[in-house]
């Protein structure tokens, strides 16, 4: 069966192919329309994807059920009136999703048959097909999809089972955007700036926080007076564009902690200690519901997916516990993935085998040609590994853009900025005058899986750069550039068989510089990660980087 998948109506709409349980594409709406966790109809991302088969689609998943749970949804109505006029945009955003099927017909030329998959159903089915376990514990957190936040369950011989939800009001990834919100980071998706923030600050507010946020036996509470969204909602735009979020919290939040920061304002010790605390408790919560999700199904793995598994502080700290044997985050947790699970969901019902697929190469996006008027030297690979060494020996910056494209929000090697990992000076220089973005967010280093432990306190993979690990003391200021302010990095491990022209890369590296490690952040200067060889070729251009390599193509400015 061929299936085509989507996420649409959330953030960081997306769309996949799906064909006899093999996942043969996937990619972003925003990396065509260059808007930030663009929302809406991913129409580019459906065309790109339908164009990956000769074969026609008839199957069309997206992760989306607004006919699910509709007892609780009147049941919150009529506990709170004030949620009237959010259930009013909620039922046009129900009749959008009604009417999606109609809107696909439109692009894909012909008649297709529309399955409405639960959004923590995708999420688990997206975590369990990527992980490749046979069997696996499964776990989603967010804010809310289909009037859940979080879901914990099973996956085994291709069937996943949903053991407990926590519903409408309570929800983790609120607690943490709200608290985003209140400390000015107002614009969608930018939780990962206060993660960063974090480790500058104390957390000496978690018994604060305690009064906002608590562990329960089935998962967790919220204090309803400090939020907004369960009487009045949450204000939510997912069309063309960037969405937009309205405010979470209310006013008794600012009883507690003082005034919220303004966008923009100086960053105070309090923010710091505020983004600390926040971080700390989360960190507690999301390990209680790892523990919980193996009591009700004990296994040696887990699989985590939701948008909340974006924080890998949490999880570096989840793998490294012991928990669990094996733990895999999939490179796209957040609703983008939603798109593959809704897939495989179907794929699974329909008794394809999804698992034994190797499904966790995450390098699904379109792939090009190098237009011949971009010019550029092409040499043997060889020659060109040895040119680009010598020039991240003498601290210049690399774009690297080889194959297909990344499926996520992080640049694993194909994608990718370069840079020597040794000299801080090297990440004030691309925060400044490259990404030209906040000088408190670190960067992340890619480093040979076989030499991982020689520089990390792990001896565990993260090849979705999905973890932070604590430096080794004797390496912090030998990676000065990827070493946070808290002595901890959000590594990236890389084998031959996974990224081998990086790999070979980093075996060189370390012959020249005595690491395997290299600087590894997004090719991109404060929009989506570039798509085409032009976008990579007017970024190169356009800001301070030394060289460009564009599938083999050399660049030296």
């Amino acid at each position: 069966m061929i299936v085509l998948g989507i996420n649409a109506f959330h953030g960081d709409a997306s769309a996949c192919l799906v064909d006899n349980g093999k996942i043969l594409a996937a990619v972003a709406e925003e990396r065509f329309t260059r808007n930030k966790h663009e929302g809406g109809i991913p129409t580019e991302a459906i065309k790109w994807c339908a164009a990956q088969t000769n074969r026609r689609i008839e199957h069309v998943a997206v992760s989306r059920n607004p006919a699910l749970f509709r007892a609780r949804k009147v049941g919150a109505l009529i506990g709170s009136p004030r949620l009237f006029k959010s259930a009013l945009n909620r039922l046009a955003n129900a009749e959008q999703v009604a009417n999606l099927g109609l809107e696909i017909e439109k692009i894909l030329g012909h008649k297709i048959i529309l399955h409405n998959i639960e959004h923590h159903f995708a999420h688990l089915a997206y975590a369990y097909v990527t992980g490749g376990f046979k069997e696996s514990a499964l776990l989603s957190i967010d804010g809310f999809g289909d009037f859940v936040s979080t879901a914990w369950g099973s996956g085994s011989n291709n069937k996943i089972e949903i053991m407990r939800r926590v519903f409408f009001p309570q929800s983790l990834g609120i607690f943490y955007s709200a608290l985003t919100q209140f400390l000015g980071f107002t614009g969608y998706g930018e939780e990962y700036k206060v993660m960063a923030l974090a480790s500058f600050g104390t957390p000496r507010y978690t018994e604060l926080l305690s009064k906002i946020i608590w562990t329960t036996a089935q998962g967790f509470k919220l204090n309803k007076k400090y939020f907004l969204h369960a009487e009045r909602g949450v204000e939510m735009t997912f069309g063309s564009g960037t969405p937009h979020v309205g405010r979470i919290y209310s006013k008794k939040m600012e009883e507690l902690f003082g005034p919220a920061r303004k966008r923009g304002e100086i960053i105070s010790e309090r923010h710091y200690d505020i983004a600390a605390s926040l971080q700390a408790v989360t960190t507690e919560i999301v390990l209680h519901l790892a523990k919980l999700t193996k009591t009700a199904y004990p296994s040696e793995n887990l699989a985590i997916a939701g948008g909340v598994g974006l924080n890998s502080v949490a999880n570096g700290i989840l793998v490294e516990s012991g928990l669990f044997k094996n733990v895999w985050f999939p490179s796209a947790p957040a609703d983008d993935g939603t798109a593959i699970g809704a897939a495989v969901a179907v794929a699974l019902k329909n008794g394809d085998d999804c698992v034994n697929q190797n499904n966790r190469d995450p390098f699904l996006g379109p792939e090009f040609m190098i237009s011949k008027d971009l010019g550029g030297q092409l040499l043997p690979k060889e020659e060109m590994l040895e040119i680009v060494t010598r020039m991240l020996a003498n601290k210049k910056i690399i774009g690297w853009y080889e194959g297909r494209m990344e499926f996520g929000p992080r640049a694993l090697g194909h994608r990718s900025i370069l840079a020597d990992p040794r000299d801080s000076e090297t990440r004030q220089k691309i925060n400044l005058i490259v990404k030209k973005r906040e000088d408190f967010r670190p960067f992340a280093p890619m480093v040979l899986l076989e030499d991982v432990g020689r520089y990390f306190i792990t001896d565990k993979s993260s090849p979705n750069m999905m973890t932070v690990v604590r430096v080794r003391e004797e390496w912090k200021n030998k990676l000065a550039a990827v070493t946070h302010v808290d002595g901890t990095a959000r590594i990236q491990t890389v084998t031959k068989e996974t990224l081998p022209t990086i790999a070979a890369l980093l075996e060189k590296w370390r012959a020249v510089s005595g690491c395997s490690v290299l600087l590894n952040t997004s090719f991109n200067e404060n929009e989506p990660i570039v798509n085409t060889p032009q976008e990579a070729f007017s970024c190169f251009k356009r800001t301070a980087m030394d060289a460009l390599v564009l599938n083999g193509a050399l660049f030296i400015k």
